[in-house]
């Protein structure tokens, strides 16, 4: 949980456009902290979270940089 705050925080301090693409990640990590959850859940959201990585990596490649 810290991780992905703290990498957000350094990514904004560089460019805050990249720290959109962290955001899902750092909400992820707080919501399912201590929770049980299974497998199959976690792997949908990671593959969600991993396309809207990618798809906010290009738009940001594409305009913002």
């Amino acid at each position: 949980r810290g991780y992905h705050i703290v990498l957000t925080i350094i990514v904004f301090a560089m460019n805050p456009w990249c720290s959109l693409i962290f955001i899902p990640s750092v909400m992820r990590a707080i919501m399912l902290y201590g929770k049980k959850i299974s497998i199959i859940k976690v792997g949908i959201l990671e593959i969600a979270n991993s396309v809207y990585f990618l798809i906010i990596t290009v738009i940001i490649m594409k305009y913002a940089i």
